[in-house]
Protein backbone atom coordinates (compact mmCIF):
# COMPACT_ATOMS: atom_id res chain seq x y z
CA UNK A 1 0.00 0.00 0.00
CA UNK A 2 1.38 3.45 -0.85
CA UNK A 3 2.28 5.94 1.91
CA UNK A 4 -0.43 8.35 0.78
CA UNK A 5 -3.09 5.68 0.86
CA UNK A 6 -1.89 4.43 4.27
CA UNK A 7 -2.02 7.94 5.77
CA UNK A 8 -5.51 8.41 4.35
CA UNK A 9 -6.75 5.13 5.86
CA UNK A 10 -5.22 5.84 9.28
CA UNK A 11 -6.99 9.20 9.31
CA UNK A 12 -10.34 7.42 9.04
CA UNK A 13 -12.32 5.77 11.80
CA UNK A 14 -12.00 1.95 11.89
CA UNK A 15 -15.63 1.55 10.84
CA UNK A 16 -15.24 3.77 7.78
CA UNK A 17 -11.99 2.03 6.84
CA UNK A 18 -13.72 -1.34 6.87
CA UNK A 19 -16.66 0.07 4.91
CA UNK A 20 -14.42 1.47 2.16
CA UNK A 21 -12.45 -1.75 1.81
CA UNK A 22 -15.67 -3.79 1.77
CA UNK A 23 -17.21 -1.51 -0.86
CA UNK A 24 -14.14 -1.90 -3.05
CA UNK A 25 -14.29 -5.69 -2.88
CA UNK A 26 -18.05 -5.73 -3.42
CA UNK A 27 -17.64 -3.51 -6.48
CA UNK A 28 -15.06 -5.86 -7.95
CA UNK A 29 -17.12 -8.97 -7.21
CA UNK A 30 -20.32 -7.50 -8.66
CA UNK A 31 -18.47 -6.43 -11.80
CA UNK A 32 -17.21 -9.95 -12.40
CA UNK A 33 -20.56 -11.50 -11.56
CA UNK A 34 -22.02 -9.26 -14.26
CA UNK A 35 -19.40 -10.37 -16.75
CA UNK A 36 -19.72 -14.09 -15.98
CA UNK A 37 -23.52 -14.11 -16.04
CA UNK A 38 -23.54 -12.23 -19.33
CA UNK A 39 -21.10 -14.73 -20.84
CA UNK A 40 -23.34 -17.58 -19.69
CA UNK A 41 -26.46 -15.88 -21.00
CA UNK A 42 -25.01 -14.77 -24.32
CA UNK A 43 -23.21 -17.61 -26.13
CA UNK A 44 -22.13 -16.58 -29.58
CA UNK A 45 -25.08 -16.54 -31.95
CA UNK A 46 -27.52 -17.78 -29.32
CA UNK A 47 -29.56 -15.40 -27.16
CA UNK A 48 -32.16 -17.80 -25.84
CA UNK A 49 -31.45 -17.41 -22.11
CA UNK A 50 -33.16 -14.07 -21.50
CA UNK A 51 -34.79 -14.83 -18.18
CA UNK A 52 -33.35 -14.62 -14.65
CA UNK A 53 -29.73 -14.80 -15.82
CA UNK A 54 -30.04 -11.60 -17.85
CA UNK A 55 -31.76 -9.87 -14.95
CA UNK A 56 -28.95 -10.92 -12.59
CA UNK A 57 -26.34 -9.59 -15.02
CA UNK A 58 -28.07 -6.22 -15.18
CA UNK A 59 -28.36 -6.08 -11.39
CA UNK A 60 -24.71 -6.99 -10.92
CA UNK A 61 -23.55 -4.36 -13.41
CA UNK A 62 -25.72 -1.69 -11.80
CA UNK A 63 -24.52 -2.76 -8.35
CA UNK A 64 -20.93 -2.36 -9.47
CA UNK A 65 -21.54 1.16 -10.75
CA UNK A 66 -23.44 2.16 -7.61
CA UNK A 67 -20.81 0.71 -5.26
CA UNK A 68 -18.02 2.30 -7.25
CA UNK A 69 -19.70 5.70 -7.13
CA UNK A 70 -20.34 5.40 -3.39
CA UNK A 71 -16.74 4.37 -2.73
CA UNK A 72 -15.37 7.27 -4.75
CA UNK A 73 -17.65 9.75 -3.02
CA UNK A 74 -16.71 8.54 0.47
CA UNK A 75 -12.98 8.32 -0.15
CA UNK A 76 -12.55 11.29 -2.44
CA UNK A 77 -10.96 8.82 -4.88
CA UNK A 78 -7.79 8.72 -2.75
CA UNK A 79 -8.21 5.11 -1.64
CA UNK A 80 -8.73 3.78 -5.14
CA UNK A 81 -6.34 6.03 -6.99
CA UNK A 82 -3.33 5.91 -4.64
CA UNK A 83 -3.30 2.18 -3.98
CA UNK A 84 -2.24 0.08 -6.96
CA UNK A 85 -4.29 -2.92 -5.85
CA UNK A 86 -7.51 -0.97 -5.66
CA UNK A 87 -6.73 0.83 -8.89
CA UNK A 88 -6.40 -2.59 -10.56
CA UNK A 89 -9.70 -3.65 -8.99
CA UNK A 90 -11.31 -0.50 -10.33
CA UNK A 91 -10.03 -1.08 -13.88
CA UNK A 92 -11.07 -4.75 -13.92
CA UNK A 93 -14.51 -3.98 -12.53
CA UNK A 94 -15.14 -1.22 -15.06
CA UNK A 95 -14.02 -3.48 -17.91
CA UNK A 96 -16.31 -6.28 -16.75
CA UNK A 97 -19.36 -4.05 -16.35
CA UNK A 98 -18.84 -2.19 -19.62
CA UNK A 99 -18.57 -5.53 -21.43
CA UNK A 100 -21.75 -6.68 -19.73
CA UNK A 101 -23.77 -3.58 -20.59
CA UNK A 102 -22.50 -3.64 -24.18
CA UNK A 103 -23.39 -7.31 -24.61
CA UNK A 104 -26.85 -6.93 -23.10
CA UNK A 105 -27.54 -3.90 -25.26
CA UNK A 106 -26.65 -5.98 -28.32
CA UNK A 107 -29.10 -8.68 -27.31
CA UNK A 108 -31.85 -6.14 -26.72
CA UNK A 109 -31.27 -4.80 -30.23
CA UNK A 110 -31.26 -8.29 -31.73
CA UNK A 111 -34.48 -9.29 -30.01
CA UNK A 112 -36.38 -6.11 -30.80
CA UNK A 113 -35.07 -4.75 -34.13
CA UNK A 114 -36.55 -1.61 -35.64
CA UNK A 115 -38.11 -3.44 -38.58
CA UNK A 116 -40.42 -5.48 -36.34
CA UNK A 117 -43.32 -3.04 -36.13
CA UNK A 118 -44.62 -3.95 -32.70
CA UNK A 119 -48.40 -3.71 -32.41
CA UNK A 120 -48.87 -3.02 -36.12
CA UNK A 121 -49.65 -5.93 -38.42
CA UNK A 122 -48.08 -5.87 -41.87
CA UNK A 123 -48.79 -8.29 -44.69
CA UNK A 124 -46.48 -7.78 -47.65
CA UNK A 125 -46.09 -9.25 -51.11
CA UNK A 126 -43.24 -8.20 -53.39
CA UNK A 127 -43.44 -9.20 -57.09
CA UNK A 128 -39.63 -9.37 -57.06
CA UNK A 129 -39.93 -12.39 -54.73
CA UNK A 130 -43.24 -13.90 -55.88
CA UNK A 131 -42.80 -17.04 -53.79
CA UNK A 132 -42.91 -15.18 -50.44
CA UNK A 133 -45.72 -13.70 -48.36
CA UNK A 134 -44.46 -11.70 -45.37
CA UNK A 135 -46.30 -11.31 -42.07
CA UNK A 136 -44.74 -8.97 -39.51
CA UNK A 137 -45.76 -6.91 -36.52
CA UNK A 138 -48.47 -7.85 -34.07
CA UNK A 139 -51.04 -10.60 -34.54
CA UNK A 140 -54.47 -9.07 -33.84
CA UNK A 141 -57.72 -10.92 -33.19
CA UNK A 142 -58.77 -10.52 -36.84
CA UNK A 143 -55.48 -11.79 -38.25
CA UNK A 144 -57.15 -14.67 -40.09
CA UNK A 145 -59.64 -12.39 -41.82
CA UNK A 146 -56.97 -9.91 -42.85
CA UNK A 147 -54.69 -12.61 -44.22
CA UNK A 148 -57.62 -14.17 -46.12
CA UNK A 149 -58.57 -10.77 -47.56
CA UNK A 150 -54.98 -10.11 -48.62
CA UNK A 151 -54.71 -13.47 -50.35
CA UNK A 152 -58.00 -12.85 -52.13
CA UNK A 153 -56.62 -9.53 -53.38
CA UNK A 154 -53.81 -11.32 -55.22
CA UNK A 155 -54.28 -12.61 -58.72
CA UNK A 156 -54.58 -16.38 -59.28
CA UNK A 157 -51.11 -16.35 -60.85
CA UNK A 158 -49.62 -14.59 -57.82
CA UNK A 159 -51.25 -17.02 -55.39
CA UNK A 160 -50.02 -19.92 -57.51
CA UNK A 161 -46.39 -18.81 -57.12
CA UNK A 162 -46.54 -18.41 -53.33
CA UNK A 163 -44.51 -21.02 -51.46
CA UNK A 164 -43.22 -19.47 -48.23
CA UNK A 165 -44.63 -17.50 -45.32
CA UNK A 166 -41.90 -15.28 -43.86
CA UNK A 167 -42.58 -14.40 -40.23
CA UNK A 168 -41.18 -11.58 -38.09
CA UNK A 169 -43.62 -10.87 -35.30
CA UNK A 170 -43.71 -10.29 -31.56
CA UNK A 171 -46.82 -12.46 -31.43
CA UNK A 172 -50.36 -11.68 -30.39
CA UNK A 173 -53.68 -13.53 -30.33
CA UNK A 174 -53.09 -17.28 -30.16
CA UNK A 175 -56.54 -18.33 -31.37
CA UNK A 176 -56.37 -15.91 -34.29
CA UNK A 177 -52.98 -17.38 -35.21
CA UNK A 178 -54.41 -20.93 -35.22
CA UNK A 179 -57.28 -19.81 -37.47
CA UNK A 180 -54.76 -18.09 -39.75
CA UNK A 181 -52.78 -21.30 -40.16
CA UNK A 182 -56.04 -22.90 -41.32
CA UNK A 183 -56.52 -20.12 -43.88
CA UNK A 184 -52.97 -20.56 -45.17
CA UNK A 185 -53.31 -24.32 -45.40
CA UNK A 186 -56.51 -23.88 -47.41
CA UNK A 187 -54.37 -22.00 -49.94
CA UNK A 188 -51.66 -24.66 -49.88
CA UNK A 189 -49.27 -22.49 -47.85
CA UNK A 190 -47.66 -24.68 -45.21
CA UNK A 191 -43.98 -23.65 -45.32
CA UNK A 192 -42.84 -21.20 -42.63
CA UNK A 193 -39.61 -19.22 -42.36
CA UNK A 194 -38.48 -17.12 -39.41
CA UNK A 195 -37.14 -14.06 -41.21
CA UNK A 196 -36.54 -12.15 -37.98
CA UNK A 197 -37.46 -12.53 -34.32
CA UNK A 198 -40.60 -14.71 -34.28
CA UNK A 199 -41.98 -14.62 -30.77
CA UNK A 200 -44.82 -16.05 -28.71
CA UNK A 201 -47.79 -16.90 -30.98
CA UNK A 202 -45.53 -16.37 -34.00
CA UNK A 203 -43.18 -19.09 -32.71
CA UNK A 204 -46.09 -21.53 -32.46
CA UNK A 205 -47.22 -20.54 -35.96
CA UNK A 206 -43.73 -21.31 -37.25
CA UNK A 207 -43.81 -24.63 -35.41
CA UNK A 208 -47.10 -25.52 -37.13
CA UNK A 209 -45.47 -25.29 -40.55
CA UNK A 210 -45.11 -28.42 -42.65
CA UNK A 211 -41.61 -27.24 -43.46
CA UNK A 212 -39.71 -24.91 -41.13
CA UNK A 213 -36.65 -22.74 -41.81
CA UNK A 214 -34.83 -20.06 -39.81
CA UNK A 215 -33.23 -17.48 -42.10
CA UNK A 216 -30.05 -15.59 -41.16
CA UNK A 217 -31.04 -13.11 -38.49
CA UNK A 218 -34.10 -15.13 -37.57
CA UNK A 219 -34.78 -16.49 -34.10
CA UNK A 220 -37.64 -18.10 -32.23
CA UNK A 221 -38.90 -17.03 -28.81
CA UNK A 222 -41.37 -18.74 -26.51
CA UNK A 223 -43.25 -17.80 -23.37
CA UNK A 224 -46.52 -18.71 -21.69
CA UNK A 225 -49.57 -17.89 -23.82
CA UNK A 226 -51.54 -14.81 -22.88
CA UNK A 227 -55.18 -15.33 -22.01
CA UNK A 228 -58.30 -13.27 -22.51
CA UNK A 229 -61.10 -12.91 -20.00
CA UNK A 230 -62.82 -16.20 -19.31
CA UNK A 231 -60.02 -18.39 -20.68
CA UNK A 232 -58.51 -21.15 -18.57
CA UNK A 233 -54.83 -20.20 -18.47
CA UNK A 234 -53.70 -23.58 -17.13
CA UNK A 235 -55.62 -25.54 -19.77
CA UNK A 236 -54.23 -23.31 -22.51
CA UNK A 237 -50.67 -23.79 -21.27
CA UNK A 238 -51.14 -27.57 -21.08
CA UNK A 239 -52.36 -27.63 -24.70
CA UNK A 240 -49.32 -25.62 -25.82
CA UNK A 241 -46.93 -27.80 -23.81
CA UNK A 242 -48.33 -31.01 -25.32
CA UNK A 243 -48.10 -29.63 -28.86
CA UNK A 244 -44.54 -28.31 -28.52
CA UNK A 245 -43.36 -31.53 -26.88
CA UNK A 246 -44.99 -33.58 -29.65
CA UNK A 247 -43.19 -31.51 -32.30
CA UNK A 248 -39.82 -31.18 -30.58
CA UNK A 249 -39.51 -34.09 -28.16
CA UNK A 250 -37.81 -31.59 -25.85
CA UNK A 251 -39.42 -31.25 -22.40
CA UNK A 252 -37.44 -28.10 -21.61
CA UNK A 253 -38.67 -26.28 -24.70
CA UNK A 254 -42.21 -27.54 -24.13
CA UNK A 255 -42.20 -26.23 -20.57
CA UNK A 256 -40.79 -22.89 -21.67
CA UNK A 257 -43.40 -22.46 -24.39
CA UNK A 258 -46.17 -23.15 -21.90
CA UNK A 259 -44.99 -21.65 -18.63
CA UNK A 260 -42.09 -19.23 -19.23
CA UNK A 261 -42.97 -15.83 -17.65
CA UNK A 262 -44.56 -13.52 -20.19
CA UNK A 263 -42.35 -10.66 -18.99
CA UNK A 264 -39.38 -12.24 -20.79
CA UNK A 265 -38.69 -14.64 -23.63
CA UNK A 266 -37.06 -18.07 -24.00
CA UNK A 267 -35.05 -17.42 -27.17
CA UNK A 268 -33.66 -20.12 -29.46
CA UNK A 269 -31.76 -19.85 -32.72
CA UNK A 270 -31.33 -22.09 -35.74
CA UNK A 271 -28.39 -24.02 -34.23
CA UNK A 272 -30.34 -24.86 -31.09
CA UNK A 273 -33.40 -25.89 -33.13
CA UNK A 274 -31.36 -27.97 -35.58
CA UNK A 275 -29.84 -29.97 -32.71
CA UNK A 276 -33.38 -31.01 -31.78
CA UNK A 277 -34.47 -31.85 -35.32
CA UNK A 278 -36.92 -28.97 -35.56
CA UNK A 279 -35.54 -27.50 -38.78
CA UNK A 280 -36.85 -28.97 -42.00
CA UNK A 281 -39.92 -31.06 -42.71
CA UNK A 282 -42.53 -31.83 -40.07
CA UNK A 283 -44.58 -35.02 -40.03
CA UNK A 284 -47.67 -32.91 -39.23
CA UNK A 285 -48.66 -35.61 -36.76
CA UNK A 286 -49.02 -33.07 -33.94
CA UNK A 287 -51.92 -30.67 -33.56
CA UNK A 288 -52.44 -27.67 -31.33
CA UNK A 289 -55.81 -28.37 -29.74
CA UNK A 290 -56.88 -25.26 -27.86
CA UNK A 291 -59.48 -25.67 -25.11
CA UNK A 292 -62.96 -24.43 -25.98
Amino acid sequence: MSDGSRRFLHALTPGLRRALVSLSWMALISGFVAMLTSLYALPTGNEFRLGPVIVSAYIAALAFLALLLLTLLLSGAVLLLLDVRYLLMLMLGITASVATVHGLAGVTASVWPDWVAQGSLRIDYDPATPEVLRISGGMPSDLDRRVAAFLDSLSPAQRHHLEWIDLASEGGQLRAMVRTVGVLRAHGLTQMRAAGPCLSACALMWLMGERRVVLPGGSIGFHAPSTTRGEDAAALSVAVEEFVFCESGDPILARAAAWWPSSSMFMVDSFWLAERGMIGKSTQACHLQLPA
